[in-house]
């Protein structure tokens, strides 16, 4: 996992495909942001994000780590989107 200096968090994320086909996941992206202003947070480098493809009903989980002061740490949002031009999904 890459270097990372104060406070940060750390995401996992697994997914799963439900599908009948292969689904590439290379363009995965991860965002975090924090704070009623909803500021975003910086990434740090990570050996364990999510690449490649997931065949039919395989899973795969990643780490993916961002800088967030610690007294935001409770009051993320993590948005995740399959490629550039998908629906984005909001955990909070």
């Amino acid at each position: 996992m890459g270097e990372l200096s104060g406070d940060a968090v750390d995401v996992r994320l697994e997914l799963v495909n439900v599908t009948d086909a292969a689904v590439a996941v290379d363009s995965v992206a991860v965002n975090v942001y924090y704070g009623a202003d909803r500021t975003p947070a910086t990434p740090a480098d990570s050996d364990t994000v999510i690449r490649g493809s997931l065949a039919p009903g395989a899973s795969a989980t990643g780490d993916y780590v961002f800088s967030v002061p610690a007294a935001s740490a409770d009051a993320i949002s993590v948005v995740v989107a399959r490629d550039a031009g998908s629906p984005v999904v909001v955990f909070q």
